[in-house]
């Protein structure tokens, strides 16, 4: 790869170079597009023209940088005008040059997203050659009018607004996840076809995540916190996510408009639960959050459906580099890929989601090969993925739970499994997908549903088969039995047979062990897993030599 320098040294001797400008992407979603065109003049003993601020660099920032970028938003500086830039040029050169400017984690060429902040090769040499050429300002008649925040309603006035008692997020300490609760305003039922998330003071608010509760829990929840709301980043009541949809906030995100046709119901009596991150301040800054509804004029014909892949069996031992973790699913209809939303904590480092097609060919629909928690985000498909039924849905993550991890939150590393702080771990893929028909879609939710259910008997399982480990551990046969035959009968597989199996022979059991392991041996032949098949073969070898 060229270096920046000799990247402009090349562009120097070509004559044009067009950087593209003005496009005020916001994290998702286009304001408008403006193209400009940076002149080099050169041969002929020609002396190259610099880029200027007014024409050719505030376009670039305007576009990429100004929606978190300016007095009232959750960058540290802003950069509207040419004084502010000037002050923090070498800074944001070194931070786009790295790529770590704008925060944009997908890799490019694998698939492309709706409002990708992601600068050109040529944007940033033209940045880098405007600050060597000691940073021109150009005529100010040249330079566009600064971008709009996404202050106030950028959708016009909602059809219903939520508002969210006032919280006070403390100055220092760690970071605090907060579910806040509020009635649905309406009297009878709606669709709504958009969501404008308005958290409060993007200085304190990292990201949000909007869901709708039809039952009490969420509110008896808040009831027992003094405080506005209650803690938790995994929400522990029954509020889930709109009906076959994601609403998500993070800064610079401008809602997107909706479409009658394709909107979610909200039902009287429902409450809105709204689950902000908060990073504290050097001082306390209050926040009022509001959410604004704005309802479709007539019920969806399309009904998407959201699949949420991943496990909570996560188990990472201190050290480890490459600890995997997979998930598939396989499309009972055909359906277009909406949208996508990945989410780990620290340990994180690739994210990887594919589809591979019934004739075997292997498509895309994300890759991130340098996972930031701090920069996590919803990405829109520029275009829907079409995948025919049968495909299967793959992902893929890998963890780092090293030294070597620049983002490991602990320091040695220590064993890390699933839970809810930000030190635990988690692995979510979030897929929004729109089959053909409602019928269509009904068939998809039953499968979503079916394996929402098995993946948490699984966990159950495994989480009893780890409480009787521990009973076992600590001498209590009798106590590791009952976590076994809670195990057997969530999940009765070779691992619980074999579990049980042990248990009992510690007990003096033999016969009933001997019967337990030969469930297991039965059941791990048919899985193909011969090792583990030979292992218990060679326990019930022992065991029967023992019997009386």
């Amino acid at each position: 790869m060229w270096s920046s320098r000799s990247r402009a040294s090349k562009f120097l001797a070509g004559g044009l170079i067009l950087v593209a400008a003005g496009a005020l992407w916001s994290c998702g979603a286009g304001l408008g597009t403006r193209r400009a065109a940076v002149s080099v003049r050169g041969g002929h003993g020609g002396v190259s023209q610099a880029p200027v601020f007014t024409r050719d660099i505030a376009p670039i920032l305007y576009r990429h940088c100004a929606a978190c970028h300016r007095p009232e938003g959750s960058g540290p500086f802003s950069l509207l005008t040419y004084e502010e830039v000037k002050a923090v040029a070498p800074l944001v050169l070194a931070a786009i040059e790295s790529r770590r400017m704008p925060p944009w984690l997908p890799e490019p060429g694998y698939v492309e997203f709706q409002g990708e902040r992601r600068l050109s090769d040529e944007e940033i040499a033209a940045i880098r050659r405007w600050v060597e050429a000691g940073m021109p300002r150009g005529d100010p008649a040249d330079q566009p009018v600064a971008p709009p925040g996404v202050e106030g309603w950028v959708l016009g006035e909602p059809d219903a607004i939520v508002e969210f008692p006032s919280y006070t997020v403390p100055a220092g300490g760690p970071d605090i996840y907060r579910n806040f609760v509020a009635p649905a305003p309406v009297t009878e039922l709606k669709y709504v076809k958009a969501v404008h998330v308005r958290p409060g003071d993007p200085k304190v608010v990292h990201h949000g995540r909007m869901m709708v509760d039809t039952t009490e829990s969420s509110r008896l929840y808040d009831a027992q916190d003094p405080e506005a709301g209650f803690d938790g980043m995994h929400i522990t009541s029954n509020a889930l996510n709109p009906e076959g949809f994601f609403v998500g906030w993070t800064p610079g995100r401008v809602p997107l408009p909706g479409t009658d046709d394709m909107a979610w119901p909200l039902r009287p009596g429902s409450d809105i639960v709204l689950q902000l991150h908060f990073r504290p301040a050097s001082e306390p800054y209050e926040v009022k959050p509001l959410v604004g509804l704005y309802f479709a004029s007539r019920p969806p014909t399309r009904h998407p459906v959201v699949i949420m892949m991943g496990t909570k069996l996560i188990d990472i031992p201190a050290g480890e580099k490459n600890y995997i973790v997979r998930d598939s699913f396989e499309l009972p209809v055909d359906v277009e890929v909406l949208g996508v939303y990945p989410h780990a904590h620290f340990l994180a480092r690739q994210m990887h989601a594919q589809a591979r097609l019934p004739d075997g060919r292997m498509r895309w629909l994300l890759r991130i090969d340098d996972w930031d928690f701090n920069w996590q985000d919803e990405y829109r498909y520029a275009k829907p993925i079409r995948l025919p039924k049968g495909t299967v849905l793959l992902m893929r993550y890998r963890y780092d739970n090293s030294s070597d991890n620049p983002r490991n939150p602990n320091n040695p590393p220590k064993r890390v499994t699933f839970g809810s702080f930000s030190t635990d771990e988690m692995a979510d893929l979030v897929l929004q997908l729109l089959p053909k028909s409602k019928e269509e879609a009904e068939i998809l939710e039953r499968h979503v549903n079916w394996k929402r259910h098995a993946d948490e008997i699984v966990f159950l399982a495994s989480r009893e088969l780890a409480m009787g480990d521990s009973a076992l551990a600590a001498g209590d046969v009798d106590g590791a039995i009952e976590h076994y035959r809670e195990a057997l009968l969530l999940k009765p597989d070779a691992v619980s047979h074999y579990a049980m199996g042990g248990a009992l022979a510690l007990k003096g059991e033999i016969p009933l062990a001997i019967m337990q392991l030969e469930q297991a041996l039965r059941l791990a032949t048919e899985a193909g897993n011969t090792a583990f098949a030979e292992e218990i073969r060679r326990l019930l070898d022992r065991y029967k030599k023992a019997r009386p």
